[in-house]
């Protein structure tokens, strides 16, 4: 089952971007596209965060049916249009590096070229489309077209193709909200840590894949005595400050997650490190945030925190290991602070 027309191309797109979830597709003529990347298209709750696997397929879609050589959908990233997806790298290189730039218009334009070779005096010729992706009052992208024949764009495409680019530039901008919802949902607003549901979730999960981990509950000192004197927004700093050492300071393949308030809990998978090297790189981090100073207009801030790690045995739930730790914690907030109390 496959896309064949011009009409199905637009009947998709409109299905992706109002929320359709199934609609038959047409068979006639042929189409590289099958129905399994079709309805993956359609579902865009099944894209995730990956806005390249619906490009490539709207790519796909538009080389099978308006019957071209090239096609690169190009999208604004830091100010700078980026190549996202195409089938010639040459023409990617060529928009970037010359046209792009020159070609800056709100409006599809249509370029018919020609160029000789002089390795064999041939005269060759090529036709060029340039289709604006836009949103609201703001281009994000182009799409460029490249075919073989001179004149192969003529402007009774115009319309149609206006259509497609605006239909294919809301569902970029779905698919992009979309994958920020799922990490809004996961994610603290305020310090970039995953939250205390994902972080348990996945933890959950991954101690049952791994014997050896530690959990690691990390509090801040005195932290109600810093909201009291200078405040809950400078607060809110020191919070995002030590969470920002933290992160810098563990690996890839560690968890560190907001538990509430001051409080920060950590995954570490020891599969491959002792239990020493794992107090060493806590201790690590314990010096670097006392060394730490934040400075608020002519306040200079010193912070500490209090720590207690412990370390999964085969037959232990995650709720033990965190139980655990979080009594480890205790034990070093009532005997001195800013230390690491490990079992």
């Amino acid at each position: 089952m496959a896309v064949s027309s011009t009409s199905d191309l637009t009947t998709a797109l409109e299905d992706l971007t109002y929320g359709t979830t199934e609609r038959k597709v047409n068979q006639r003529g042929s189409s590289e596209l099958g129905k399994d990347e079709f309805l993956k298209l359609l579902n865009i709750e099944k894209l995730e965060d990956s806005s390249n696997m619906l490009l490539e397929i709207v790519n796909n879609m538009i080389i099978s049916i308006l019957k071209i050589d090239y096609s690169t959908i190009y999208l604004i990233e830091n100010d700078k249009y980026v190549a996202k997806v195409s089938n010639n790298k040459f023409s990617m290189k060529v928009l970037e590096e010359k046209y792009i730039y020159l070609y800056d218009y709100i409006d599809v334009s249509i370029f018919n070229m020609e160029y000789e070779n002089s390795k064999n005096n041939i005269t060759n010729s090529k036709s060029i489309m340039l289709i604006p992706l836009i949103l609201g009052d703001r281009i994000i992208g182009y799409i460029f077209l490249e075919h073989s024949e001179k004149g192969y764009f003529s402007y009774k495409y115009q319309e149609y193709i206006k259509k497609m680019a605006n239909l294919i530039a809301v569902a970029i901008k779905n698919a992009e909200l979309y994958r920020k919802l799922k990490l809004a949902a996961k994610i603290d607003y305020l310090t970039g840590l995953y939250n205390r549901d994902y972080f348990y979730n996945r933890v959950a999960k991954s101690s049952r894949d791994r014997k050896y981990y530690a959990i690691v509950m990390i509090d801040i000192d005195n932290f109600k005595s810093i909201n009291d004197e200078y405040g809950h927004p400078v607060g809110d700093i020191v919070i995002k400050n030590i969470s920002q050492i933290i992160m810098d300071n563990i690996r890839e393949r560690d968890i560190a997650a907001r538990y509430g308030g001051e409080e920060i809990i950590l995954y570490i998978d020891n599969e491959q490190v002792n239990e020493e090297e794992i107090y060493n790189m806590i201790d690590d981090i314990r010096r670097k945030i006392a060394n730490n100073s934040i400075i608020i207009e002519e306040d200079i801030i010193k912070v500490t925190a209090s720590f207690g790690v412990s370390f999964s045995k085969s037959e232990d739930h995650i709720d033990d290991v965190i139980k655990e730790a979080d009594r480890l914690l205790y034990k070093s907030k009532s005997i001195g602070k800013n230390r690491v109390i490990i079992h």
